[in-house]
């Protein structure tokens, strides 16, 4: 399956209800239910492409969450079940569905209307993590995520694109009055099986520095900060993505040890939750807050 950047720089600015429309006349329409009936058990068959790629979406998830969850869908409309509010989508099209939804619908008072936090636990939880690890190199041994997958094959930069401006997105999100599920704080889209190094890494790395996303009067200094501590043998150096920053405050020495190839697989952390003081107030003192786009 391919997809041009064209497309995708169209369907990204897209509306969600206009997004659906738009795959309703790329893919067709669906005629009968995602469950075979009100019971919710068991999955129509007759309806799946996955053997193409093509994922099935409801519609409806902008107002219901995981609705090809039967514990859930049961106890949700059956009618959003229905042909009518299911469209086809591949990995991008489904990715930036649930973005529509997050940016249209993922508001502080309709979730504590609902009680349910649309769109972000499907991208957070599933979609984001099976891209990355499948930029990374993951083997999925289900023949239909490999095809789904390989529409992301020489689209990377788009996704790591993508990714920064859905995290921008969710900073901006009061998790504080929402307390929901497991995101009582701003989700981190930036992990999966395998984000401690390989090309994501490279690509994350790459991208904040191809887009100035941080700018350093004295980045020499930094890196001679960071010899230093490396000469006192202090390896284990944690880092992270934080809801001030377009990405790692630390970008400088991500990229520097990136490249020269400092440190291996089991001292090397990409992700963690904390970040080291010493280096982190370090940094902070050399990024020019400011110009910070």
């Amino acid at each position: 399956m391919y997809i041009s950047v064209s497309e995708l720089e169209k369907i990204s600015l897209m509306k969600y209800r206009e997004l659906c429309s738009y795959l309703k006349q790329k893919y067709g329409d669906i005629i009968e239910p995602y469950f075979s009936n009100n019971n919710c058990k068991t999955v129509n068959q007759k309806i799946k492409r996955t053997s193409e790629g093509l994922f099935i979406h409801h519609i409806a998830e902008n107002q219901s969450i995981e609705l090809s969850n039967p514990l859930l869908a049961k106890n949700a409309p059956f009618e959003y079940q229905l042909g009518d509010n299911l469209v086809y989508c591949n990995y991008w099209e489904h990715m930036f569905l649930h973005i529509c939804i997050v940016k249209e619908y993922l508001t502080s008072e309709f979730v504590k209307k609902t009680k349910m936090a649309v769109g972000i636990g499907g991208l957070v939880n599933f979609i984001l993590p099976e891209i990355i690890d499948y930029i990374n190199g993951y083997e999925y041994k289900r023949d239909y995520m490999r095809t789904a997958l390989s529409v992301i094959d020489g689209h990377e930069d788009f996704f790591i694109k993508t990714l920064f401006n859905f995290q921008k997105l969710v900073n901006k999100v009061k998790y504080d009055e929402i307390m929901f599920g497991t995101f009582k704080k701003t989700p981190d889209v930036f992990k999966g099986k395998m984000t401690h190094g390989g090309r994501f890494f490279e690509l994350v790395s790459k991208y904040s520095f191809d887009q100035k996303l941080f700018k350093y009067n004295e980045l020499s200094a930094v890196y001679s900060f960071i010899d230093s501590l490396v000469q006192k043998g202090i390896t284990d150096i944690s880092f992270g993505f934080y809801k001030e920053y377009q990405g790692d405050t630390c970008s400088a020495y991500i990229h520097y040890f990136g490249k020269r190839g400092a440190f291996n697989s089991r001292n090397f952390k990409l992700y963690p939750r904390d970040i080291d003081k010493e280096i982190n107030n370090y940094i902070e003192k050399a990024i020019l807050k400011d110009n910070i786009h």
